[in-house]
């Protein structure tokens, strides 16, 4: 396969993703408002473990691997999140392997800071 040139960008400029939240989540949730604010990651960042998550790997574990190799990272993303006292949130995606691997990871962090959520795919 061969990528063709697309200088008029006839085909798009690519892709971006958006967190979206519903009116007054941020004064319900401070903690889970924060860190969905605070979380940004590249593709590169995410490569890995959607490649992980896609070769078989258990997604819990890809996450968790991830999370041990970039402690700077993490820190930066849960910097200023408040403890969620066992708040509950519900988290909606769609099953395609970056919002997957997107996911597991938020949920992770946001269970390490007491945040009790359920998702929907």
């Amino acid at each position: 396969m061969k990528f063709l040139k697309d200088p008029k960008h006839v085909y798009g400029n690519g892709e971006s993703m958006r967190t979206i939240t519903r009116k007054g989540l941020e004064k319900d949730n401070p903690g889970a408002t924060k860190l969905l604010k605070n979380f940004h990651w590249t593709i590169s960042m995410s490569n890995p473990v959607m490649l992980n998550i896609n070769g078989g790997m258990n997604k819990q574990k890809a996450v968790n691997q991830f999370i041990k190799n970039h402690p700077k990272q993490v820190k930066a993303w849960t910097a200023g999140v408040p403890n969620g006292h066992g708040k509950k949130i519900k988290l909606v995606y769609t099953p395609y392997d970056y919002e997957i691997a997107t996911t597991t990871l938020v949920t992770t962090l946001l269970k390490q800071k007491d945040i009790k959520l359920q998702c929907n795919s």
